[in-house]
């Protein structure tokens, strides 16, 4: 299950989806906001403001904690070997189940579209990120970064995206092996009438990106 997000100081724009199945995975996108002291803010100069959520997936799921998910059963051909491995109660259970189970496909996937901007922040991330981590607090992390574009208008070299997303990561972690924090996680289980305290263990990947011209980034790179 994967989600994304991101974020900035426009208007926001609502994504569109074409989607048949309810929500599994997800995606975000981010945009620094408007400064304090900027002409919109009412104001002269001043540092650019945090990142703000533009536009989010939503989790694909048949049901809570029940994600969306990819996968290949064994076929006849392969029951020998499986056999000869000693996985006899594999190829049972696939012979089982394999005529009647529905298996999720790419085609299940929602496909959304989104406006972006110059300087505004991609991060994408599987629910070990988002389980963990409230989207504020994704943002809050996201704006100790140098956006490509600041607010001047002027262009600059950017925080390195893995370096944004490695950050992100790593606050996941930390808030998985912490059996008293409060989570996403943990509000979605109350909703569905269950109870779960603390983060949540589970793989944890993230990857972030930066919106930015192609001709301002290789004259900025060749400077």
């Amino acid at each position: 299950r994967r989600e994304a997000i991101g974020g900035g100081d426009r208007q926001q724009q609502p994504p569109s989806a074409q989607s048949a199945p309810p929500a599994a995975a997800a995606c975000s996108a981010a945009r620094p906001s408007e400064p304090q002291g900027s002409p919109a803010a009412g104001g002269g100069a001043a540092e650019a403001g945090p990142f703000c959520c533009m536009a989010r997936t939503r989790e694909q799921q048949h049901a809570f904690n029940c994600p969306y998910q990819l996968a290949r059963f064994p076929q006849p051909a392969d029951y020998p070997e499986l056999l000869r491995q000693g996985k006899d109660k594999l190829v049972r259970t696939v012979q089982r189940c394999a005529a009647s189970a529905k298996l999720d496909t790419p085609d299940d996937a929602e496909v959304y579209t989104f406006c972006v901007q110059e300087g505004d922040l991609l991060v994408l991330g599987t629910d070990g990120v988002f389980d963990n981590l409230y989207i504020h607090e994704v943002f809050q992390i996201a704006s100790q970064a140098s956006s490509p574009v600041v607010s001047s208008g002027k262009r600059v070299m950017p925080t390195e995206p893995a370096r944004i997303a490695t950050a992100i990561t790593r606050a996941a972690f930390h808030r998985s092996l912490d059996r008293d924090a409060r989570t996403p996680f943990g509000d979605n289980a109350r909703k569905a009438g269950m109870y779960h305290r603390g983060g949540k263990m589970d793989d944890i990947t993230c990857v972030c990106a930066w919106v930015m011209d192609v001709e301002a980034t290789s004259l900025l790179l060749r400077s």
